[in-house]
């Protein structure tokens, strides 16, 4: 098959328009079988839809939009009519390096992981001066992060637009993002380090920003707060439920922006 993963119940038909679902392990989501992708919900949900299109998981592990943009552009045969979707934030918010592919925290100035070493050794001034030169130090990489993810998305809307296929980028939700946090979450927050919520908060300030003025991309960040249960397993991966809820979503979202067939009711 087509994609990174198999996504299930496509509809058996010849002509059909495809969905490209574009991500990195969110949207690969190894942690669920096939049949609870936040892709193959979506599938379900544009079945039900009666909508004939065939949704294609483009989810790697540790690929950021850059990369998805590139290889969409490189390898997609994107045809008129069909739709491309970019699932991004997490990747992309300076924590990955995206020339070397590295953590950033590896490339860090040395006196700063210096400080590092010796506040997670216990004394309490180092402690005191990374969590004050820690932001700056970090601050350059989710800068150029945002950046240069948004020439990405901007330069493979263009692109799409050439081929007549439609483009929606979804800012993702996650742990840092959550406004509602269980004792669970709240947990759970503090097994990442200070400088992963750093980078992601302040790059998604600047996602925000830039979503609320961009006519093709949304923001997702609320979409887990006041969830009956929890649904993240890490600071970025979720559960089935939480898959279901992304593409129900990311199906409405396509309805909004007018790209579904009138009959698309769910």
């Amino acid at each position: 098959g087509q994609g990174v993963r198999n996504t299930t119940d496509v509809p058996g038909v010849i002509d059909i328009k495809r969905l490209t679902l574009l991500g990195g392990s969110t949207v690969l989501c190894e942690e669920v079988p096939d049949r609870l992708t936040n892709a193959s919900f979506l599938q379900r949900f544009l079945n039900e839809a009666k909508q004939n299109i065939q949704v294609i998981n483009y989810g790697a592990s540790g690929a950021t939009s850059i990369d998805r943009a590139r290889m969409l552009m490189e390898l997609s045969d994107a045809r008129d009519g069909d739709f491309v979707v970019f699932y991004f934030g997490d990747n992309d918010s300076g924590w990955i390096d995206h020339q070397s592919g590295r953590p950033s925290q590896q490339l860090t100035w040395i006196a700063v992981r210096a400080l590092k070493a010796l506040s997670e050794f216990g004394l309490e001034m180092a402690r005191w001066l990374y969590g004050e030169v820690s932001p700056y130090s970090f601050r350059k990489f989710s800068r150029a992060a945002v950046t240069d993810t948004i020439d990405s998305l901007n330069a493979a809307r263009e692109y799409c637009q050439g081929k007549g296929a439609h483009m929606v980028a979804i800012l993702q939700p996650n742990l840092y993002t959550l406004r509602t946090k269980s004792q669970y979450e709240r947990q759970l927050e503090k097994r990442f380090s200070i400088d992963m919520r750093n980078l992601v908060l302040d790059a998604y300030r600047r996602y925000e920003e830039w979503v609320k003025e961009t006519p093709y991309a949304v923001s997702a960040t609320h979409i887990f707060n006041n969830a009956a249960a929890p649904v993240f397993l890490d600071w970025a991966h979720v559960n089935a439920r939480g898959n279901e809820i992304i593409a129900k979503f990311i199906f409405e979202e396509l309805q909004r922006q007018g790209m579904l067939s009138s009959d698309s009711k769910l």
